[in-house]
């Protein structure tokens, strides 16, 4: 937490986690955010959308991600 709003003064959006992620379902998020990026969806959707991706297979895991946005 301390980290994230260290950058928030240089950048909008932030994305991190609140414990260690999991290797198998962080390539799941990743795909899926950037995905949504590329359509032009903003930041918050794009996020919701990978955090969705990765809770269809373990909602636990999907839980620890987190964005913040000024």
């Amino acid at each position: 937490d301390s980290i994230a709003q260290a950058c928030e003064a240089h950048v909008s959006h932030i994305i991190g986690s609140t414990d260690a992620i999991n290797d198998e379902t962080a390539p799941s998020f990743t795909y899926i955010f950037y995905q949504a990026l590329a359509m032009g969806r903003p930041y918050a959707q794009a996020f919701e959308m990978g955090q969705a991706e990765v809770g269809l297979t373990d909602k636990a895991e999907a839980a620890k991600y987190k964005i913040r946005s000024k």
